[in-house]
């Protein structure tokens, strides 16, 4: 154990001295600044749009507190905001002390003390959970490899850029937990007691801390003998009493969030996980295909703590009694196989929430619990298999082989002759690998040490494709872009836009740039457009102060984003969090000289195979090209594409030609006849471009095709040259 803590330091020395993350913050700098890859400060890996609470609220929330050198409320912005959120923020205040994945802060660089952040949550998570495995006699190599196999699930690296401080806590809070009711002295009930506070202040969000809860309570149960009533007592005591600082810390915006339509109302009934997302426990890569959900909701939603370890240790086990006939009835496995029967129940069956309520799980989406059940599943069959002897034979190759192929071609495709993706070709290297690793067993018995039959060996087997896969969702990001704030000629024109509109305010609609969430706040911006950590009636009664207040509390009492739009005359919601509201009010559209379109590409015919991307295909409800013509260096175009759904991002792609974009200049124009057609949202989806070349073009092979992205199904689609109305 001492090596695995020591390597997990030496990583983080390097890792903080080079300012790395896990952070998705170049997906904005690319997406909305424009910025070249080099300059985002990309390292490895691909930043997820899906990991847009990070990228636009976490990470710009983190830079305008640093903005505002660390006080509590944001006087840089127009609003005038509480920093005090259910996200941990570095704010200098007494809540520091329990903070201490922020104490980079105090020392470090903002760049450096952000990496120091990440690296502290990675490391508490890993060392946490190793060192409470191995305090419950867990084996060392054990220990370790079930910390690795929990930190690479789907569900926590799906979830970890937002949520890294309720998972990076929780495992410390098990140890000391344990430790008190074992020793019951004053030392470690004030280690229980930070471990608890810290915890909560990581990520005070209730549906993860109600889940994580009840999954601590029947881990201590399984694996603590409880003689002391008294210890109990103070642990619970401990934890109510931390919750209660956090929410008397965090007072003002609980508040909001109690009375808030999205929040303050939510109550679950059981029964919402889909069976398949169930099934993911024990086939992790059944409802994902290149990163992309393929059972409805987005990744996050379906994600659960899967491992192929049931599985092998299944086909793998030698005996078939399994080993557990003198313990399948210990308190251990039944506590875990109760506690595992009620996630499941909530999880499956239409339990009402009334009876949810019981343990609070009436406030837990159900398929939000796929962490609990998920570490239940691996300490259960853990407890089940310790002791038995494992072989490789290529009978149960097989048969696994099989299992495994059957399963993949009935959950994810539906025809013989498929496109094999990322998460499969895994799956078959592994077969691979373990045929390999048969073949020298037989040709080589004495090299193969008895240790490999033992459950060591599959777990490792098992954790090698969770990194391969769910290892490389979250990319390697530097944090010195984040932090530094460069300037190009998108931020140029921002800054005209500001001034145009008197200094003091931004007010951009959203359909300009594609600025999200707060991130123009966080890069400095006094912008309208903003993710906000509580509501603001002060402020928006100041535009508004002739609304009706029932209206009036019914838009803006509510944590929200706050969308800018151009078309709008009055306020509304358009989503239980999202709040639009008219640029009229702010300032003149004229004050917004900037081009419509958000990037041109121009690339050779292998463009799609080049990316990766599926073959883009026709599909004209997306838009056409009405026309196109050429002018020494300048193409001028005109047409419609449904820009403003939120599948489609402005981007034109165009190929046949050589010449590489100087430049591009657009303005949007209505087209009453797509929305006669399509709705009268989408009344301002034409445009009139002019994209303008280094050199003179022209389309004399008339091979020139036209495409926009859809960016949720990570296709381009082509688009018609049509002259005709929709």
């Amino acid at each position: 154990m001492r090596t695995f803590t020591f390597a997990i330091i030496l990583i983080g020395i390097f890792y903080i001295t080079k300012c790395y993350s896990p952070s998705s913050y170049a997906w904005v700098l690319k997406n909305s600044f424009k910025f070249e890859n080099e300059k985002t400060g990309l390292i490895l890996g691909v930043p997820r749009d899906i990991r847009s609470d990070e990228f636009a609220h976490f990470t710009p929330w983190t830079q305008s507190v640093v903005n505002n050198g660390f006080k509590r409320f944001n006087e840089l912005s127009v609003y005038k905001e509480d920093f005090r959120s259910v996200f941990p923020m570095p704010i200098f205040d007494w809540s520091m002390p329990f903070k201490p994945a922020m104490w980079g802060y105090i020392f470090l660089s903002p760049p450096h003390a952000y990496s120091f952040y990440w690296y502290l949550s990675a490391a508490s998570f890993l060392l946490g959970w190793a060192w409470f495995l191995k305090s419950i006699k867990f084996s060392t190599f054990s220990s370790i490899l079930i910390s690795l196999l929990y930190f690479f699930s789907g569900f926590v690296q799906f979830w970890w850029t937002n949520n890294a401080g309720v998972f990076a806590y929780f495992p410390l809070v098990l140890l000391f937990t344990r430790n008190y009711i074992l020793k019951n002295n004053l030392t470690n009930l004030v280690w229980l007691f930070y471990a608890q506070i810290t915890w909560m202040f990581g990520l005070f969000y209730p549906p993860f801390i109600i889940q994580f809860s009840l999954l601590g309570i029947a881990i201590i149960l399984a694996y603590t003998e409880i003689n002391k009533v008294q210890a109990v007592f103070f642990a619970i005591i401990g934890l109510i009493t931390a919750a209660l600082i956090c929410g008397l810390y965090l007072k003002e915006e609980l508040l909001s969030i109690a009375t808030s339509p999205l929040q303050g109302e939510r109550s679950f009934n059981g029964g919402s996980m889909q069976l398949r997302q169930f099934w993911g426990h024990f086939l992790p890569y059944i409802n994902i295909s290149n990163f992309n959900s393929i059972i409805g909701s987005n990744i996050c939603e379906m994600a659960v703590v899967g491992t192929l370890m049931p599985s092998l240790l299944v086909f793998f086990c030698k005996k078939m009694n399994l080993s557990f006939s003198k313990n399948i009835l210990s308190k251990k496995i039944c506590v875990l196989t109760f506690a595992f029967l009620i996630f499941l129940a909530w999880e499956l069956l239409p339990v009402p929430s009334i009876i949810g309520k019981v343990f609070l799980l009436d406030r837990v989406a159900p398929n939000r619990l796929g962490f609990g059940s998920g570490v239940l599943v691996v300490l259960l069959f853990y407890e089940v298999f310790k002791n038995a002897n494992f072989q490789m034979t290529y009978l149960r190759l097989g048969l696994i082989t099989i299992f495994f192929g059957v399963c993949h071609m009935l959950f994810k495709y539906n025809k013989l002759l498929v496109k094999i993706d990322f998460e499969d070709k895994i799956i078959i290297g592994l077969v691979i690998y373990m045929t390999v690793f048969t073949t020298l067993q037989k040709i080589f018995p004495k090299m193969i040490k008895k240790e490999n039959n033992k459950i060591d060996s599959l777990l490792l087997i098992s954790l090698v494709p969770n990194i391969i896969v769910f290892g490389s969702f979250n990319p390697l990001q530097s944090t010195q872009p984040i932090f530094d704030r460069p300037k190009n000629i998108i931020t140029e024109k921002l800054d005209e836009i500001q001034k145009n509109q008197g200094g003091k305010i931004l007010a951009i609609p959203s359909s300009l740039f594609g600025f999200v969430g707060a991130n123009l706040v966080g890069y400095g911006y006094p912008s309208v457009t903003h993710a906000m950590l509580g509501s603001r009636p002060d402020f928006w009664k100041k535009y508004f102060f002739k609304m009706e207040d029932k209206k009036f509390d019914e838009i803006f009492h509510r944590s929200a984003h706050i969308v800018v739009e151009a078309s709008l005359n009055e306020p509304r919601v358009i989503a239980p969090n999202v709040i639009v509201v008219p640029l009229q009010v702010f300032a003149n559209e004229e004050t917004l000289k900037v081009p419509l379109i958000n990037n041109v590409v121009v690339k050779n015919d292998n463009f799609f195979r080049d990316l990766n991307l599926t073959q883009a295909d026709e599909h004209p409800a997306v838009g056409y090209i009405d026309s196109y013509t050429f002018d020494n260096n300048i193409l001028k175009v005109e047409g419609w594409i449904i820009w403003n759904c939120n599948n489609y991002k402005k981007t034109l792609a165009i190929t046949g030609l050589n010449q590489k974009v100087k430049n591009w200049v657009a303005q949007e124009v209505e087209r009453p006849d797509v929305a006669k057609v399509y709705g009268v949202q989408y009344l301002n989806v034409g445009f009139r471009a002019d994209i303008i070349f280094e050199e003179k073009a022209d389309d004399s092979t008339n091979s020139i095709k036209f495409y926009t992205l859809n960016n949720f199904a990570n296709k381009y689609l082509k688009l018609n040259v049509h002259k005709n109305k929709p």
